[in-house]
């Protein structure tokens, strides 16, 4: 599903460059569960950003789902985020003014989606969740798990096949960043693509998958056993 070949990311400073990613070998297959593991610095969100699409390479090559990414346009960029990538990041970033409802509908307004089917999709996707009697309560008024469930059928909205989540339990208790893990890996199990940044190893320990970084650079990359 994804493929990055020797890929670097190079910004230009004041103090000359600073290599965020050296050289990534790294492929995620459709329908697998992946922990991208590494501390501060070691270039995990530089990572996230590219295999979203979020930024593209300095050098190397990234395929996503056998398209190469270097020389889309903007537009096409936007288009690949949109309709086949969900984000879900540890802030939430849900946008206060709005209801849980028009949170979750919001990427279907952005690819075109009628009223009547983005609101019966938004408030689906709520029911699944746990959230149907929150559909028209701000962000302000729903708790830090209740947040993290709307922007995970954000995410959802318009059936990504991969779901990128950035310390998603980041800004949780310990029982509700689980909650929230193990509704994760249940949209795995369901086939959609997995892949959770970060530094937590109780979190990393859930995926069958654990890539670490360090200095930008992959140092190990093992499957676990799971259950055990």
């Amino acid at each position: 599903m994804m493929a990055l070949r020797g890929v670097w990311k190079t910004y230009h400073g004041p103090a000359g460059p600073v290599h965020a990613l050296r050289g990534i070998d790294l492929t995620i297959g459709q329908g697998e569960f992946v922990a991208i593991m590494g501390p501060s610095g070691s270039g995990k969100s530089t990572l996230m950003h590219i295999l979203g699409c979020l930024d593209v390479p300095s050098r190397g090559e990234y395929v996503f789902r056998g398209r190469p990414v270097h020389g889309m346009s903007h537009a096409e960029l936007a288009a690949v985020r949109n309709r086949e990538i969900g984000f879900v990041f540890q802030n939430f970033h849900l946008l206060p003014r709005l209801s849980a409802l028009r949170n979750v509908e919001l990427p279907m307004v952005y690819a075109g989606v009628d009223r009547r089917s983005r609101r019966a999709r938004a408030l689906a996707l709520l029911k699944e969740m746990g959230l149907a009697d929150r559909a028209d309560h701000l962000p302000s008024e729903l708790s830090g798990g209740q947040r993290q469930r709307v922007a995970i059928a954000r995410a959802l909205a318009n059936r990504p096949s991969l779901i990128l989540a950035d310390e998603p339990t980041g800004a949780l208790d310990s029982a509700t960043g689980r909650d929230v893990l193990q509704l994760l890996a249940s949209l795995n199990r369901e086939g959609v693509t997995l892949v959770i940044i970060t530094h937590d190893e109780q979190v990393g320990r859930m995926a069958p998958r654990m890539v670490r970084l360090l200095d930008g650079r992959v140092v190990s990359d093992e499957r676990q056993v799971q259950g055990g």
